[in-house]
């Protein structure tokens, strides 16, 4: 799996498909000779809000990060997604409620059809409700930044749409950052290495892109102008992390430096030191509070407490008499989760699970964890 993909893939599935399989994220397609006056009109049908507005904040929120140690929680990831709330100031209005300061909702991207917004950078926006009543928007909407919706602005303002196709669009050169990993060890033969890159302005902790290092450990990739953390990460066997490091090479992120591309530049000079990282194993049993049978399809998730769906994220199954093991994990703090497949589950049995933390710093034997039947 790519490792791109882990941080929402996990939410849902457990490592156990590709986010855009997990996801399902599909936008419909409109015809592509639609003249511009009708794809505008079509991208404001069904939008119950659109707005200029540039990104003052944004907060993730998810049941499973506001829940204290010890509290119980649905049995299934995909229960409690996580999501980005962002809050726009400086706000302009072509529909809906006119307010000086909005807020909604999206995903968190990569793949769950959430719009990675930055800080500070100014968009127009086309918003609906969603389910709970809440301001919602997507990849699968108009929303862009306002230097590259200049057709959609033209239309809400009425001002009169060239038959050519979209005007007043900025085009801005993107850069190239290319670098080389240095390992202190050989690597092992059916390792998986790859270089993240997060924006520094964006509000979201998914990877913006990522690259794959050559034989020789040399890695490039064409990106947007910004400032960028990259992250090395490197798994074994069945996608276990066992390694996850910041650059220059540091396993810390306040130790990490960032890394600036100006438009049209070519950063080239990037060394990049990959320590060795050791692993250790966690082990225990799952048992049902009234000792009947676990359900089949469970599985044990571990996800990094310190970096919530950014660090590292492991998923193991639990056998049928409830024993577990990870055989690789990094050190750090995590929450561990039971997680049961209900589209795989043939009962119609409610589970739930306790937010449990675990300290890893050694191998973790015996560690006991409670399924819950509702």
């Amino acid at each position: 799996m790519k490792l791109l993909l882990y941080f929402t893939a996990l939410i849902f599935m457990g490592l156990g498909v590709a986010a855009n399989q997990a996801f399902g994220c599909s936008c419909k397609q409109l015809p592509p000779d639609t003249n511009p006056q009708k794809l505008a009109e079509l991208k404001n049908s069904g939008m119950d809000t659109i707005f200029e507005g540039s990104v003052q904040s944004a907060r993730m929120k998810s049941p499973l990060l506001d829940a204290a140690v010890g509290s119980i929680l649905p049995a299934s990831l995909e229960e409690y997604p996580p999501i980005m709330s962002v809050t726009f100031t400086d706000t302009h209005f072509y529909k809906g409620v006119q307010k000086r300061t909005v807020q909604l909702q999206t995903g968190l991207g990569g793949g769950d059809c959430g719009f990675q917004f930055e800080l500070k950078r100014r968009y127009l926006v086309y918003a609906y409700k969603n389910e709970n009543g809440q301001l919602s928007t997507g990849i699968c909407t108009a929303t862009a930044p306002i230097e590259e919706s200049g057709p959609n602005l033209a239309y809400l303002r009425g001002e009169s749409l060239s038959p050519d196709g979209p005007r007043d669009v900025q085009h801005f050169h993107s850069g190239r950052l290319c670098g080389r990993i240095v390992r202190d060890t050989q690597p092992a033969a059916d390792d998986d290495p790859r270089i993240q890159f997060v924006r520094h302005a964006s509000v979201s902790p998914i990877p913006n892109d990522e690259a794959e290092p050559d034989e020789k450990g040399k890695f490039c990739a064409d990106v947007d102008p910004g400032i960028y953390r990259l992250i090395f990460t490197d798994t074994l066997g069945d996608d276990d992390i066992t390694s996850y490091v910041y650059y220059p090479g540091t396993v810390q992120a306040a130790d990490a430096t960032e890394i600036t591309v100006n438009p049209g530049e070519i950063v080239s000079d990037v060394i990049f030191k990959i320590p060795v990282q050791e692993t250790f194993s966690v082990s225990g049993v799952v048992s049902l509070s009234d000792n009947s049978p676990l359900p089949a399809n469970l599985k044990i998730i571990l996800i990094s407490s310190d970096q919530p769906f950014q660090g590292p994220v492991y998923g193991e199954d639990v056998a049928q008499n409830g024993a577990f093991v990870f055989p690789r994990v990094l050190p750090g703090r995590y929450w561990a989760l039971s997680d049961v497949n209900t589209d795989a589950d043939s009962g119609n049995a409610k589970w739930s699970t306790i937010k449990t933390e675990l300290v890893v710093n050694g191998n973790v034997d015996h560690t006991s964890l409670l399924l819950i039947r509702n």
